[in-house]
């Protein structure tokens, strides 16, 4: 891990993020930026004098304000020219962020300044920023002089309105005006017990995917890379992959969660053959945190285009039975149109089912999202209608809970379940 000397301006190694001495984190857009290149060659690059050395002189000396010596640049603390070392500070990253003692967000496009909103800004559209929003212990935000504009506590309210992010993360911190001073010696010592990751792990893969889901990045891999601190898992970075990245990236979290809500997707594209969303801009449609469910269910299991589960199947010709489980015409959002009651309805067919996942409704905290799927062999389902989403009220839903395969592939092959039981549907 590399630091710049706030003083020397010169770059320092270091072994990990905990033998370094307490540093501050940069957060930006990149507009024209100093680099590793600029600082390791320092005499023949003239960066001092170049465009970007202004973000980097400024922050700095607000580093040194606050009576820290060091500070992280993602722009020039990594050398890109070494794909080994840009993949393990990928990696590395939410660490790195987590064990800082500060993060400045430098937001170029704010002229506000203390107590100013900053809706709007470019920072909270890009992918990047996500996790240097929610993982530092201490967030504070800066307009495009270097005027001070608040805390990641005092301005929680607006971020969580912007971004959909939970307050509990926003708000959760010691993260007033001034730096604890026991953060200097040890930046994670006035930070709560409860760690970042914990909070993160009670929270549905939905609504983490959610906060993503507006969110830009310059290469579409990296739509993924940038995600893997927020569901605590790794994968290897192979730029020039595309969308493929973010596939690789839901099969990791599905290894390590019994989570269903991954599956709360909504694929306008409408591919028949992807179990998994095609990008996070899928999961656009908002969701209240999760913080409960079934921990006790198998892992799911995903291999090559079938993921293996435990779900509540309802038959849809329970769909108008009051008495028993209700289904809504509408989607989880405004913006899409539930096809039930039109032409093709599923109502009464034999092999079609709502899978219910897990998740709640703002307005209706019994009710839970839900995917059609059809049945195509004993335990082997494919989704329909990979554009919609359902709502099923759970107030008398079977408790059993059965397993059978997801298909996303042209020419599904059946397995066997895990239970006898698979494909058994509580009928009244």
């Amino acid at each position: 891990m590399r630091l710049l000397n706030t003083s020397t301006l010169r770059l320092e190694t270091f072994t990990d993020e905990r033998s370094a001495p307490p540093y501050v984190i940069l957060s930006h857009t990149w507009e024209k930026e100093i680099t590793f290149g600029d600082i390791k060659n320092w005499a023949s690059s003239g960066w001092l004098e170049k465009q970007g050395a202004q973000k980097v002189r400024q922050s700095a000396e607000q580093a040194r304000l606050d009576n820290l010596q060091y500070i992280w640049i993602d722009t020039l603390c990594i050398d890109k020219s070494s794909s080994a070392e840009l993949s393990e500070a990928i990696n590395s990253m939410f660490k790195w962020y987590e064990c800082s003692a500060v993060c400045y967000a430098y937001l170029f496009d704010i002229t506000g300044e203390k107590g100013s909103s900053i809706r709007g800004c470019k920072w909270l559209s890009r992918g990047w920023t996500l996790q240097k929003l929610i993982a530092p212990a201490r967030v504070r935000f800066y307009n495009m002089h270097w005027y001070y504009i608040g805390t990641r506590n005092s301005l929680a309210e607006d971020l969580q309105s912007i971004t959909g992010i939970d307050y509990v993360l926003l708000h959760n911190f010691e993260d007033e005006d001034d730096i604890d001073p026991r953060c200097l010696l040890d930046p994670m010592a006035s930070r709560p017990e409860t760690k970042i990751q914990d909070i993160l792990a009670s929270i549905s893969i939905a609504s983490r995917m959610f906060w993503a889901s507006g969110r830009q990045t310059t290469r579409s891999e990296e739509a993924a890379y940038c995600l893997m601190g927020l569901f605590s898992v790794n994968i290897p970075l192979l730029y020039g992959e595309g969308g493929k990245a973010f596939a690789r990236l839901q099969e990791e979290i599905i290894k390590v969660t019994t989570d269903t809500s991954i599956l709360v997707f909504a694929d306008m594209c409408r591919s028949p053959t992807n179990v998994l969303a095609p990008e996070p801009k899928a999961f656009a449609l908002r969701l209240p945190a999760v913080l409960e469910w079934n921990i006790d269910r198998p892992r799911m299991l995903f291999e090559k285009d079938r993921i293996t589960l435990e779900v509540i199947l309802c038959a849809t010709s329970m769909r108008n039975d009051t008495s028993n489980t209700h289904f809504s015409n509408s989607y989880l959002s405004d913006s899409l149109r539930s096809r039930i009651g039109e032409s093709g309805d599923p109502e009464g067919e034999p092999s079609l089912f709502y899978a219910v996942l897990d998740g709640s409704f703002d307005d209706d905290n019994l009710a839970r999202p839900a995917i059609l799927v059809r049945q195509e062999h004993d335990s082997t389902y494919r989704r329909e209608h990979h554009d919609e989403l359902y709502r099923v009220h759970a107030g008398t839903l079977s408790k059993s809970n059965p397993t059978f395969a997801l298909y996303g592939g042209k020419n599904p092959a059946a397995i066997l379940p895990r239970r006898p039981s698979a494909a058994l549907i509580r009928e009244c």
